[in-house]
């Protein structure tokens, strides 16, 4: 039944998530917003939001009930979205939006660190619960791009009415405690980054995912600009997000083909060409194609170090860790993706941004590389050191 509940859980999420991932821009464009405010709005109230994120991971690790904790920030998060279509004042959705992010970036971190290691403890894979948010993130994504064809408005009550839907799920997940409060222990977040190699990963991380969180607010942007329609967009979501079901099924196997670290620099040579190819190109098909490429940040950014993380880690440390993970990749990089990449977009174009996005990449791919090879040699050298991913 937990398993059950975990997968309506995933589905429903993560169908609040596809619509703001896909029409965000769009949506803002509309109520006349320009490349600037769209990337302050996506980028500073992150920039206020991941702020706080530590206080969850450490709210969660010391909670009677870590499900609750959840509950709650779903439902004020909510509680923000049906704010969106009262205004279109700059000023109030800059609030609009803070309180959005406040509330919105603990929610995965900790549905991933309760996940975990429920799964692990009855013997299961995460990765085919994980994918059921990949089908919610697809099914809302071309419904928002069939629904809302001609204008954008209501696109944010659909997405709380998902929230809230996800927050009563959300207190049926299993009933698992933190750690710091079963054993009686306190341990210091800082502890993390006295880790070498998790202070690596999170710097591998870091710059694969700058262009990724700019690739969220503008792409559908510079997509539509090509002569993309809204229901284009819809199914470009649909093909992008397709090929994470077939991986999510298998990544338990995947990941156990190469360390987290060939991972990281697999991810980094992946995207520098799929960020490079749409710089070069405004062929809609050549586009879509290109998107293809995309599952290779879920695994190579995102599923494999949190999977590395929930193994590596001390158990009180475990929702800390996945928030660490979340403050850097959905936060710090949000910041400089959003905000530096919207004010490049606005003087050189989105499409020149996504090409000095590969370059970085490429020069990444070079800089990491012979400290990810040494973080590698130790992790097989080590017993344990290289989790299981099942």
């Amino acid at each position: 039944m937990r398993l059950c509940i975990l997968y309506a859980y995933y589905a429903i999420y993560f169908m609040s998530m596809g619509p703001t991932a896909n029409f965000a821009a769009i949506f803002y464009e509309e109520i006349g917003l320009n490349n600037t405010q769209i990337g302050l709005l996506t980028s500073l109230p992150v920039l206020l939001g991941m702020l706080a994120l530590p206080v969850f991971g450490i709210l969660s690790d010391n909670a009677r009930r870590r499900r609750n904790v959840i509950a709650l920030v779903l439902a004020l998060c909510a509680g923000f979205s049906f704010l969106y279509d009262l205004t279109d004042r700059f000023a109030l959705l800059m609030v609009i939006c803070t309180g959005t992010a406040l509330f919105s970036q603990p929610v995965l971190p900790l549905s991933s660190s309760l996940s975990m290691e429920y799964t692990a403890s009855v013997g299961r894979s995460f990765g085919p619960i994980r994918m059921a948010g990949s089908v919610g993130f697809q099914v809302s994504a071309l419904l928002a791009g069939v629904v809302f064809t001609t204008s954008m408005r209501g696109l944010y009550r659909m997405i709380g009415v998902f929230q809230l839907l996800a927050a009563g799920l959300a207190l049926l997940l299993p009933p698992i405690a933190g750690h710091q409060r079963e054993r009686g222990v306190r341990v210091s977040p800082v502890t993390l980054l006295r880790d070498r190699r998790v202070l690596l990963l999170l710097l591998m991380v870091f710059p694969g995912t700058i262009m990724s969180m700019f690739y969220q607010s503008f792409f559908t942007k510079h997509f539509a600009s090509c002569g993309a329609s809204n229901a284009m967009v819809g199914l470009m979501s649909v093909l992008s997000v397709g090929l994470e079901l077939p991986f999510l099924l298998f990544s338990g196997r995947l990941y156990r083909k190469l360390t987290v670290w060939q991972w990281l620099l697999l991810g980094m040579a992946v995207n520098a060409v799929r960020w490079i190819g749409v710089a070069l190109t405004q062929n809609v098909m050549a586009l879509l194609a290109l998107q293809l490429l995309g599952v290779s940040v879920l695994a190579c950014f995102e599923y494999f170090p949190a999977l590395y993380l929930s193994e590596r880690v001390a158990p009180e440390l475990l929702s800390s860790a996945q928030t660490t993970l979340n403050f850097v990749s959905f936060g710090i990089a949000r910041v400089v993706g959003c905000l530096l990449g919207g004010a490049l977009g606005d003087v050189i174009g989105v499409g020149a941004v996504f090409g000095l996005g590969g370059l970085m990449l490429a020069i990444g791919l070079v800089a990491f590389f012979a400290p990810a090879r040494r973080m590698s040699a130790l992790d097989r050298q080590t017993s344990g050191a290289t989790p299981a991913a099942e």
